[in-house]
């Protein structure tokens, strides 16, 4: 996440003629109210179970997958559609197919394989399409093998009365939003020294460790309510909030090679929704195997 510089537009202007007051809002609480919106709906969807945050999570990544895609254009190696959506989505929901047949997944990656590259035998320049096929296949494992995540740790337990997947999901999702906005906070505010600033020149050393405490302690907290014991709800913590930094440099490592500020417009003061979850792409996958290997709990395989 981007750190913005503060902001010295007044909250308020009254208009000579009419003494009307118009309310400007600040580029952060622009940031704090979007994002507090958009997780208020996933809140809601989770409430609601897996027949509305399935969906809902699907239609997101989809909006994300579109931006990459675009990004991809931008590059000048766009990513082949024909392979990036349908795989995308076959890896996204591979816990669910894999319950109906083991084959369905080996099969659709077989199939992106074949009929993927085969899309490009008529192509006047071979490299530029193999470069779009591996793009395609890149952008489906970003997004849809990482998020994939999500669904399997939703899911952890079916049915679920104590709704310990929705608390897994909200621990990663709630301490991800709680480290970015404290990472902008303290870096807006205090942060000196840069932190990758050939990648993205606003972020601080400062806010990048206020990000990571932040993002720890709640996770352990909220991580609680999911069963997860308190050492290993700080160890798994600290691991996901280095996860989803990383996450996020890597999104402006290639919005830097598209030469684009945001991946989109959709979500207002953030950019695209790829520019939203950026710091979330990485971390299901880190909690689905700590939970797996070090505390042996039974996951979707």
């Amino acid at each position: 996440m981007s750190v913005a510089s503060p902001d010295t537009t007044p909250p308020a202007v009254e208009t000579a003629e009419s003494g009307a007051m118009t309310v400007r809002m600040s580029p952060l609480m622009v940031r704090v109210a979007s994002a507090s919106v958009l997780l208020a709906v996933v809140l809601a969807a989770l409430s609601a179970g897996p027949v509305a945050t399935l969906p809902l999570l699907t239609v997101l990544i989809m909006v994300g997958t579109w931006e990459f895609y675009q990004i991809t254009r931008r590059m000048g190696v766009a990513a082949a559609p024909w392979v990036l959506f349908p795989l995308t989505l076959t890896l996204l929901f591979r816990f669910q197919l894999d319950a109906i047949s083991p084959r369905l997944v080996p099969l659709a990656i077989t199939v992106a394989i074949g009929l993927g590259l085969a899309g490009f035998l008529g192509a006047r320049q071979p490299v530029d399409g193999m470069s779009r096929w591996a793009m395609a296949v890149a952008g489906s494992l970003y997004l849809g093998w990482t998020l994939g995540f999500y669904f399997a740790l939703y899911t952890v337990n079916n049915p679920d009365p104590l709704r310990i997947g929705t608390a897994l999901l909200v621990a990663l999702a709630g301490s991800t939003v709680l480290g970015d906005t404290a990472a902008l906070l303290v870096g807006t505010r205090f942060g000196r020294h840069p932190f990758f600033p050939s990648i993205s020149p606003k972020k601080t050393i400062e806010g990048a460790v206020a990000g990571f405490v932040i993002q720890t302690l709640v996770f352990a907290a909220v991580g609680l309510l999911a069963d997860i014991p308190g050492l290993h709800g700080l160890i798994l913590g600290a691991l996901i909030a280095v996860a989803a930094q990383v996450g996020d440099l890597i999104e402006s490592q290639f919005k830097r090679a598209a030469k684009v500020k945001d991946a989109g417009t959709l979500v207002p003061g953030h950019g695209g929704m790829l520019d939203r979850v950026d710091s979330l792409i990485l971390i299901p996958g880190v909690a689905y195997y700590y939970l797996e290997l070090v505390l042996h709990v039974k996951l979707p395989q």
